[in-house]
């Protein structure tokens, strides 16, 4: 029978990705599918998108979780309040990617045609870090080092998010 509803096309989705996380082994067009899912809720940019996605091939390819804050809060879902805590990294669900070794037991979203691109033609670079700007784009690190530095100015100093988070407006 034909499915009516987004909630039946989100389950299909999502026994098809248990499926294959259970066996550990999605098929490339799978991978290349939830990836761009990823990389569309990653950033807004455009041209930062085969950049990201260069990030998740890097991580891949040396075994790192993809460690992704859409999924993460996707898995959350209505207990998402507008901040991921160090609670909400270690948590463990079928979106959390800091916590599964592999990619979402499912879809978070519609990719779009950019995201699609950025998958099957991404960066290549040796980054494995970005942190948001809060304006939209990202800073990328090659180093842990590097990227906690990153986060210390763009994500806890609330002076360079002042005016530019959507945190911060959110409250007005």
């Amino acid at each position: 029978g034909q499915l009516k509803d987004k909630k039946g096309i989100a389950a299909s989705y999502n026994n098809i990705g248990g499926i294959y996380a259970q066996q550990g082994n999605y098929p490339e067009a799978l991978q290349n599918y939830f990836a761009s899912l990823q990389i569309k809720k990653e950033t807004g940019d455009k041209k930062e998108r085969p950049v990201i996605a260069g990030v998740f091939y890097n991580r891949m390819k040396i075994k790192m979780r993809l460690q992704s804050d859409p999924t993460t809060i996707y898995g959350k879902f209505e207990d998402y309040h507008g901040n991921l805590t160090r609670k909400d990294l270690l948590t463990p669900s079928a979106y959390n990617t800091y916590t599964i070794p592999s990619l979402p037991v499912g879809p978070i979203s519609n990719p779009g045609i950019e995201a699609i691109r950025a998958v099957l033609n991404p960066a290549f670079h040796k980054y494995l870090y970005f942190v948001s700007q809060n304006d939209g784009t990202h800073i990328f690190s090659e180093s842990y080092e590097s990227h906690s530095q990153a986060v210390i100015k763009w994500q806890k100093n609330a002076k360079n998010r002042e005016g530019r988070s959507w945190r911060d407006n959110a409250n007005k």
